[in-house]
């Protein structure tokens, strides 16, 4: 908690000492516009603190106009007026200096446009080819993941919009495999799945926000590549729910800082002052719960993020990349969006959600230039992929019933709420291989039942390095006919699990779940782990197309699903499909659970052997 505390009073602290900056400028215009106009003390005072309140509030307008301190405003009058202001102001600042204040006034002044610099020299050296290593033998890996996208939205799946043209040009190209699904519909679990090629049941982060003791850290592909000497890198730019850093095998982190405080600060951090700082360098120490955070989508910018990301990965060895993007989660705003028009069916949370899938294209295209200039595809293997759906109200058809007498909830909206709604599990997954900068895999769709578990051995396999534990993913060249993957779903607290998150919700109605940690992280308390298991929904998806849901509160039926029909049925008291089929998965679920104490299905499970 002492750290929380820290991190809040440094944030209003740097706050305070920015007003006080601003208020010394103002008195120094103050003095100037006595000594030019001959003003009175109490008549300058009101016009430089008024012109600098204006001004600050134009600048805040212009360049955020999603902020709450913001007002509409179009036409080139604006910047028009925001010159005149800055001029006079600045102008007679720098003429009361000379006369009482001039040393200090220009050190300040030196030290800004220091920063500047430093800013601007960033932002231009983030392609500078001769810190890329080149390598025929060890090419680099790239992992990009975006965050809730509905494969079903792309054209290249027979989506109605275009709201993504780079990705889908960029699919066109690709290995797609087109029935990929998740083994748990959250951030931090399915990216800790990708990482290790394991179910969540086996490495242990089966929760967002899962303390570091019950995640098995050591089986991961990152340690595997630092022993083959790659650099690894993790980007992300929205940490509150997701603590993966540089204890999962990683040689640098790109992204906000990770901590509860997050929570707060996002609620008071919509001002002018910080909102005009947030996105140059140095803002990184002065908010670093802010700068390159998505959640503060009010000044957020993504190609900013792409700069570091590419930064980042600079170096003398081949690079390991895993990078997720997170703009289309939930609030689905951020101040460069392109909003989408009303006559869009689904209501505005679905409309939104679309348009942060029209600003994440144009991020994705954005770094893949970067990529490409700065030479890292040049010889590389990429996997262009999304970590879980999302469930929309009034925009899925979802599943019809069987029989016309059971009722069950089987639609949900959000993520990791609900195994049978299937727009939350299922996923993109494409990969491409580059060698001398040009496309050298084949573009095809495949049918293939996958999973994102199956990344890691597939990289293991494509680089020859071997692994001191057992995959349970399969390469994805791998052809297993009988083949079926395992999901399970997340912990249903309404502050937590839902998409549309109130951050000071969270912290109130989860009191009892959450804990600060003494280095301010928000950790899901590890006495309560094994009672939200119990309370995890569980299926197993077959290659035939079936597949098998067990509730926690459901003790009479499982549930079948005939996914190509959309067709689900409870297995009491009949499914019209072959017996044996939906059986012996069931039997599948019941085995790979067998040693979890918190699956108390034994009753249900003997379904699975009778005839």
């Amino acid at each position: 908690m002492g750290a929380l505390v820290l991190d809040v009073f440094l944030f209003f602290g740097v706050q305070l000492l920015l007003i006080m900056v601003v208020s010394w400028v103002a008195v120094l215009s103050a003095r100037g516009l006595q000594v030019l106009f001959d003003f009175s003390d109490c008549r300058a005072s009101l016009t430089s603190v008024l012109g600098f309140v204006v001004l600050l509030h134009l600048l805040n307008s212009l360049l955020f106009p999603v902020s709450r301190t913001a007002f509409p405003m179009a036409g080139v009058w604006v910047q028009f007026i925001i010159i005149i202001v800055s001029v006079c102001l600045i102008g007679v600042a720098l003429f009361a200096s000379l006369r009482r204040h001039r040393f200090l006034l220009l050190l300040i002044m030196a030290t800004m446009l220091a920063f500047y610099a430093c800013d601007i020299s960033f932002s231009t050296s983030a392609t500078e080819r001769e810190k890329v290593y080149t390598s025929e033998s060890k090419p680099n890996v790239i992992i990009i993941g975006v965050d809730a996208l509905r494969p079903k939205e792309l054209e290249y799946f027979g989506g109605r919009r275009n709201v993504m043209p780079f990705l889908d040009s960029f699919l066109q190209r690709a290995e797609v495999f087109s029935q990929c699904y998740t083994p748990a519909a959250r951030t931090h679990a399915a990216w800790v799945s990708i990482l290790s090629g394991r179910y969540p049941y086996h490495h242990g982060a089966r929760f967002n926000l899962t303390e570091d003791k019950l995640i098995d850290k050591e089986n991961l592909l990152t340690h595997a590549l630092k022993n083959e000497g790659y650099r690894t890198v993790w980007g992300l730019d929205e940490r509150r729910f997701n603590n993966i850093d540089e204890s999962y095998g990683f040689d640098a982190v790109v992204g906000p800082k990770i901590g509860a405080a997050d929570f707060l600060i996002a609620k008071f951090s919509d001002n002018p002052i910080v909102n005009l700082l947030s996105n140059i360098k140095f803002a990184k120490q002065l908010f670093p719960y802010i700068y390159l955070n998505r959640a503060n989508f009010v000044t957020y910018i993504p190609y900013r993020f792409n700069d570091e990301l590419v930064e980042a990965m600079k170096g003398d060895a081949p690079v390991f990349l895993s990078a997720h993007l997170t703009l289309p989660h939930y609030p689905f705003v951020n101040h460069l969006m392109n909003p989408v028009s009303d006559s869009v069916e689904g209501g505005v949370h679905y409309r939104n959600y679309l348009s942060m899938l029209e600003l994440v294209d144009r991020q994705l295209s954005n770094l893949f230039g970067k990529l490409h200039e700065a030479g890292f595809l040049q010889n590389a293997i990429v996997y262009l992929i999304s970590d879980h759906g999302e469930g929309f109200p009034s925009v899925d058809d979802g599943l019809m019933k069987g029989n016309p007498y059971s009722e069950f909830q089987v639609d949900s909206y959000g993520h990791g709420t609900n195994v049978m709604t299937l727009s939350q599990y299922h996923t993109l997954l494409g990969r491409v291989e580059f060698v001398d900068g040009l496309v050298v895999s084949e573009a095809r769709k495949s049918s293939r039942l996958s999973s994102l578990i199956d990344i890691a051995p597939d990289v293991s396999r494509r680089l020859g390095v071997s692994s001191n534990y057992l995959f349970d993913g399969l390469a994805l060249d791998v052809v297993y006919p009988d083949r079926y993957v395992v999901l399970e779903s997340s912990f249903s607290n309404d502050a937590v699990s839902a998409s549309r998150i109130n951050q000071l919700e969270i912290l109130q109605q989860s009191a009892d779940a959450y804990y600060v940690a003494e280095d301010g992280r928000l950790l899901l308390r590890g006495a309560l782990y094994q009672e939200f298991n119990r309370a995890k929904q569980r299926a197993v998806i077959g290659s035939d197309g079936v597949m098998v849901a067990v509730f926690p509160d459901e003790n009479e039926s499982v549930f079948v699903v005939d996914i190509p029909n959309s067709t689900w049925w409870p297995s009491h008291p009949h499914v019209p499909l072959d017996s044996s089929v939906w059986r012996k998965h069931l039997g599948r679920l019941c085995d790979f659970y067998k040693e979890d104490i918190t699956f108390e299905k034994s009753k249900l499970c003997l379904l699975s052997s009778e005839l």
